[in-house]
């Protein structure tokens, strides 16, 4: 935990931090405050105290209006922008070094009856998910993506790709690997 939390810090302020950084960031973040909410709770659901994990997920949503799932796999190097109106469900991976703008949504899409989701998504490393944006159901986000402005992402991307629009569709192809 410690160690994806001063990754996740280093990310945001986009230089190796220092003690005074890791401190600053802590005080005046809210995109850090709300990752270092969502790391605590996490490692607390892992270790069997799933009560705080709660307690901790609505201070998350009452002091940041970030709903970050606590049972959400997300790793190191996670910047929340502005994170005001993010939501991240429980289902979701997250790969290392993902930027995420405000007012986007990676979840579940049901499939008209509740108790029965569809899946969550699977974001690569170094994705760049932007404002508004939707990302629902068992997706796959390739490495290096970036996901346009409300845009509804409904399918698989390729690695590096651009994609923009309702559904979003590819406007850009990235280099493949191999």
């Amino acid at each position: 935990m410690t160690l994806a939390l001063y990754h996740d810090i280093c990310r945001n302020i986009e230089r190796p931090a220092g003690a005074a950084d890791v401190a600053l960031s802590l005080l005046w973040s809210r995109g850090v405050q709300a990752i270092a909410l969502y790391r605590l709770a996490h490692w607390c659901h892992r270790h069997g105290i799933s009560a705080l994990s709660e307690v901790l997920l609505r201070m998350s949503q009452l002091l940041y209006t970030v709903d970050i799932a606590y049972q959400a796999e997300i790793g190191p190097g996670l910047v929340l922008r502005h994170p005001m109106g993010v939501v991240i469900g429980k289902g979701c991976t997250i790969g290392r070094d993902v930027t995420i703008l405000n007012g986007a949504t990676l979840g579940n899409r049901f499939s008209g009856d509740h108790d029965r989701p569809d899946g969550s998504p699977t974001v690569g490393d170094g994705v760049l998910i932007g404002t508004g944006a939707k990302v629902v159901g068992p997706v796959a986000i390739g490495d290096g993506c970036t996901v346009g402005a409300n845009s509804v992402v409904t399918r698989t991307i390729p690695q590096g790709a651009v994609v923009a629009g309702v559904p979003a569709r590819v406007v850009r192809r990235g280099l493949e690997a191999g």
